[in-house]
């Protein structure tokens, strides 16, 4: 009788808990989905309350399991709580690493689209194609900074080379892009802007396919 007592009475067990590695994986998932998401569709507002409020709470929660666990001298449920985040994060990091980003699984979700642009293009135009697509802003909100991204086709691949090794050719493709037609997804040329103090340089990252993603400051 004494020992069920003794049982029924005492603290729960202190041991390391992984389900808490685990929910703080889910959560880093759902922010990086969600961005990705609210970045595709411009849902700006919307994607920050979704985002925004839960990201601001977290760090109030972690520290109250924190302090929790501590005043009840669960040590090693403390050490879990303290490494969630962390740990949790890791797998997210490596998606990203791998090139499982919420960026790439959008464009090959949409790649089909994108050729069939190229196709048509190269049918009005000839080669060699250049065409972009507007990808999504970054905006500061109350006058600050924004960056604006676009996913440009350059079949000569120029792009990826150092700005002051393109040609005056492309560069004036590049930079003096007509707009898109009523009905199209894209436009001919691109839409970069020269950099100056308030436009920074281009930030060029490769798709692969001639696509590259490309992103620009604005002061």
């Amino acid at each position: 009788m004494s020992d069920l007592a003794t049982r029924t009475t005492s603290p729960p067990r202190d041991e390391f808990k992984f389900s808490y590695i685990l929910w703080a994986f889910l959560f880093v998932l759902y922010v990086d989905v969600l961005n990705g998401i609210s970045f595709a569709y411009e849902l700006y507002l919307e994607g920050d309350l979704l985002w925004l409020g839960p990201t601001l709470i977290a760090p109030f929660v972690w520290l109250f399991f924190i302090v929790s666990n501590a005043i009840k001298l669960r040590w090693r449920r403390m050490l879990s709580v303290v490494v969630a985040p962390f740990l949790g994060a890791m797998p997210v990091i490596a998606f990203a690493y791998f090139g499982a980003t919420p960026d790439r699984v959008r464009f090959e979700y949409h790649k089909s689209d994108f050729l069939k642009d190229v196709e048509d293009s190269a049918a009005a135009h000839g080669h060699p194609v250049l065409i972009n697509w507007g990808w999504g802003e970054i905006a500061g909100g109350f006058g600050g900074a924004s960056t604006e991204f676009d996913l440009i086709y350059d079949e000569t691949d120029q792009i990826a080379s150092p700005p002051a090794s393109w040609s005056a050719e492309f560069r004036n493709r590049l930079m003096n892009g007509q707009p898109r037609k009523p009905g199209e997804n894209y436009g001919e040329g691109g839409r970069l802007f020269p950099s100056d103090d308030n436009v920074s340089e281009p930030v060029i990252d490769s798709m692969g396919g001639h696509f590259y993603l490309v992103s620009q400051l604005f002061e």
